[in-house]
């Protein structure tokens, strides 16, 4: 995998939302990319979990923030990560 480089404002919602960046850097190595506004969506539909369970060290500690983190990237920088949210869609 290609090395990541984060935006200051990627490493503060890191941080703020307690999602560790490997756990980012998983969520773009095996998840769904979508292209939108000039950068790359990426996330694990929860269909596919079951598939990573033996890629992904650490994989049950995880589980739950693989299927609900969301990452924004362009030009291999992650631009910024959040949660997932039932209310809302997870793309425009």
């Amino acid at each position: 995998m290609k090395k990541l480089n984060l935006t200051k404002h990627a490493s503060m919602r890191l941080k703020k939302r307690g999602i560790p960046l490997e756990i980012a850097e998983q969520v773009v190595l095996y998840g769904e990319e979508s292209y939108t506004h000039g950068s790359v969506k990426y996330h694990i539909p929860k269909s596919e979990l079951r598939y990573l369970e033996n890629e992904i060290p650490n994989f049950k500690k995880h589980k739950n923030l693989l299927k609900n983190v969301l990452v924004v990237s362009k030009d291999s920088t992650i631009i910024t990560v959040m949660k997932r949210s039932k209310n809302k869609k997870i793309f425009n």
